[in-house]
C-alpha cells in the first residue's frame, strides 16, 4: 500500500455513509496538487487542511439541514468555526514550513556558491603569487626585475607584435591587390 493510499484509506474514516467519496478523493488529490507537500510533516499538515475543510463542509450542510432548530443550529454554527479555525491554522503553518524550507534551501545553494567563489579566488591568488615569484626570481649577475616592470616589457612587447602583423596584413592584401 503506497502513502498516498494509506493516508486516503485513514481519512476516509471521516465520510459518512451519505458523503461522496469521490468528492473526498478529489479533494486529497487537489489538496496534495496544490501544496505538493514534500517531508512527512507537510504530509500531516496538508491532511489536516484535508481534514478540517471536509468537516467544516459537513458542518455548512448541516445548518442549512437544521436550519429551524435554533440549538442544533448553534452547535453546527460552533462545529464550523471550530473547524474553519482549524483549517486556517494548518494551512497558515503547512505555507509557513514550506516557506521555511525553501530559504533554507536557497540559503544552502547561494552559501555553496559564496564557497566556490571564495575557492576560487584563493586558487588565483596562489597562481599569480606563483607567477610573481618566478617572474622575480634573481636573473644571472644578480639582477632583479619587478612583477611591474615584467608586466610594462610584457605589454610593449604585445603592442609590438600586434604593430608587426597588422603591417604584414597590410602588405599581403596591397600585394593581392
Amino acid at each position: 500500500m503506497t502513502e498516498f493510499e494509506a493516508i486516503t484509506q485513514a481519512n476516509s474514516m471521516l465520510l459518512l455513509s451519505y458523503e461522496d467519496p469521490v468528492a473526498y478523493t478529489n479533494l486529497v488529490f487537489s489538496t496534495y496538487k496544490e501544496y505538493k507537500p514534500q517531508t512527512a510533516t507537510e504530509y500531516r499538515l496538508a491532511n489536516s487542511i484535508i481534514q478540517h475543510y471536509w468537516l467544516m463542509q459537513r458542518a455548512l450542510r448541516l445548518q442549512a439541514e437544521n436550519f429551524g432548530d435554533e440549538k442544533k443550529l448553534a452547535l453546527f454554527l460552533r462545529y464550523q468555526t471550530v473547524q474553519e479555525r482549524s483549517y486556517y491554522k494548518a494551512q497558515k503553518e503547512l505555507i509557513s514550513l514550506q516557506k521555511e524550507r525553501r530559504k533554507e534551501e536557497i540559503g544552502f545553494e547561494s552559501q555553496n556558491a559564496k564557497t566556490r567563489l571564495n575557492n576560487a579566488r584563493a586558487e588565483a591568488l596562489e597562481v599569480d603569487t606563483a607567477c610573481q615569484k618566478v617572474m622575480e626570481a634573481p636573473l644571472p649577475g644578480n639582477y632583479r626585475i619587478s612583477f611591474e616592470q615584467i608586466a610594462k616589457a610584457c605589454s610593449t612587447a604585445i603592442s609590438i607584435l600586434v604593430s608587426e602583423q597588422q603591417q604584414q596584413q597590410e602588405q599581403q592584401q596591397a600585394q593581392a591587390a
